[in-house]
């Protein structure tokens, strides 16, 4: 069985990995947007306007995730640890 602390570090590094990722997509997803945008409609067949809307959603949805299963639980284990 893992100890209080170990998962806590375990979520914790988690958190930092997904977050560093979440920076990361976003920034390519502002800045590399002339390149990555015909790419994906080749790639595809989407329209620009879908393609934004993708890229927002699948950011929201991430941004979720991180707070949902590691921001949130590693928090309440701080909490738990005194």
């Amino acid at each position: 069985m893992i100890d209080l602390s170990s998962l806590t570090e375990f979520l914790g590094w988690s958190l930092a990995i997904n977050f560093f990722i979440l920076l990361l997509v976003t920034a390519v997803v502002c800045t590399a947007r002339p390149f990555i945008i015909p790419l994906h409609q080749r790639l595809l067949g989407i329209r620009e306007d879908e393609l934004l809307r993708l890229y927002a959603n699948y950011l929201s949805q991430y941004k979720i995730a991180v707070f949902v299963l590691n921001f949130t639980p590693y928090c309440a284990l701080k909490i738990m640890a005194g």
